[in-house]
């Protein structure tokens, strides 16, 4: 029996028939060789097309290993008639209760522990669509069992009809055939509805014993497939283009249960959204410690500065003050050393400084004993809004975007008429008044 995950691995590329070709080796030749390959309608399901062997002259049988996530009951799927109890495990919202084509065997893959599943299907369907027999124009993939869904989900699932509709091709007036033995709810939903038959295409569903020989699945003492199955499976590629989607689907003939993963073998699935492994400030921890402990990326550098205002500098190059404003700003603040100092230019230096902010400073110097110097000199204050005002006017005038995002027109002294004005100018005549528009500055 295979237990762990290099068996997995190895019976991937193993073949139980010469008519089987494995799917990395699938993939490998449409790579190499894409013109071997071609897309043939089915004479069974005219809706459906199966990849032709044109070396082979036949359609493409392949083969893989799998390991199981979960998975119906293999002999009757979810199909359940009125008054039979349902398997366990199967929820009341996927019963099935009539034939029909819904009526079906699932197994769900276990795609975490393959990362090159999604791959190949993908290289398979981008080949499938360059077929100029297989028309996909104006029609989207259907999401369902995509390669980015197997990706994105961790899971593949095969579904098996356990019905076929009858039709005067398949069926005969004593019946139809099956190499296999039909369940007693099948049998009876086939009588109850004649035009539902048996699927003669069933997946069959075996089990490999101890000493190597086959058995039926449904006959062993435990029928149901369950989490880490390895199951080796051989199947069809099937492509549908109708309606609003195409579709490739994997159609399953025959799958044995070769063994079971040991538990380890999920130890290394790595759970990405485990929030309890992200590295965040926890209880009784303190948060300046785990800050001086993280790199620091930003513009904000931190400062040695004693004043709880100016614990933070701007970097000139990341912050939203340009070049060309910290330039003008700096002869003005360049007798500051407290202010300007190694290119830096304060962030206490940009906070918009009003009548009442410069009065409860001075009073909290009073308190201080620090006496009644103003915290900054008035010129100084005076020169700061005159420069910043001659920038603004500067940077409208060129049109550059202002802080919403829009460009006002130029604000300068040319004439704002109204609209009478306007009247006045198409008879020759202007009106004398005029409105100048200041810009708004604010530090």
């Amino acid at each position: 029996m295979f237990t762990d995950l290099d068996d997995l691995k190895s019976l991937r590329t193993v073949t139980l028939s010469s008519k089987e070709t494995p799917l990395p080796k699938l993939v490998e030749q449409i790579k190499a060789n894409p013109g071997r390959y071609i897309l043939k309608r089915s004479t069974l399901y005219q809706s459906h097309w199966l990849i032709w062997d044109t070396t082979a002259k036949e359609y493409l049988i392949a083969t893989y290993a799998f390991a199981v996530r979960h998975a119906s009951h293999p002999a009757t799927g979810n199909f359940v008639p009125p008054g039979q109890k349902a398997p366990e495990g199967l929820a009341e919202s996927q019963i099935k209760s009539e034939p029909g084509p819904y009526a079906q065997i699932s197994i769900t893959f276990d795609a975490r522990l393959d990362e090159s599943l999604h791959e190949y299907l993908s290289v398979i369907e981008t080949w499938a669509k360059a077929d100029p027999n297989f028309i996909t124009t104006g029609r989207a993939r259907n999401p369902w069992m995509s390669p980015i869904s197997v990706a994105n989900n961790g899971k593949y699932m095969v579904t098996s009809p356990l019905f076929i509709g009858k039709t005067t091709f398949n069926s005969k007036e004593d019946g139809i055939q099956v190499n296999y033995q039909v369940h007693p709810w099948v049998a009876q939903a086939s009588i109850d509805e004649p035009t539902w038959l048996p699927n003669p295409n069933l997946v069959r569903m075996l089990h490999l014993n101890a000493d190597r020989t086959l058995e039926d699945l449904a006959s062993t003492s435990k029928p149901d497939l369950d989490l880490g199955d390895i199951i080796k499976m051989t199947f069809k590629f099937v492509f549908t283009s109708y309606g609003q989607y195409w579709n490739m689907t994997c159609s399953p003939i025959q799958a044995i249960r070769m063994g079971q993963l040991d538990k380890s073998a999920y130890g290394g699935i790595v759970n990405l959204e485990d929030n309890g492994k992200l590295d965040l400030p926890k209880a009784g921890e303190r948060l300046p410690d785990f800050l001086a402990a993280m790199p620091i990326n930003s513009g904000l550098q931190p400062s040695l500065r004693k004043d709880p205002l100016e614990r933070f500098t701007v970097n000139r190059k990341s912050s939203y003050l340009s070049d060309r404003t910290a330039v003008g700003l700096g002869p003005i603040l360049e007798t500051d050393r407290e202010v300007v100092e190694d290119g830096l230019i304060s962030w206490g230096s940009l906070t918009p400084i009003s009548e009442r902010s410069v009065s409860e400073s001075r009073d909290n110097e009073r308190l201080e004993g620090q006496g009644d110097q103003p915290l900054i000199p008035g010129n100084l204050i005076t020169r700061l809004a005159i420069s910043a005002e001659e920038l603004i006017n500067d940077i409208i005038a060129e049109g550059k975007p202002m802080h919403s995002g829009e460009s006002d027109p130029p604000a300068n002294s040319t004439d704002v008429t109204t609209g009478k004005g306007k009247k006045r100018a198409a008879s020759g005549t202007t009106s004398k008044k005029t409105r100048t528009v200041k810009a708004r500055t604010a530090l």
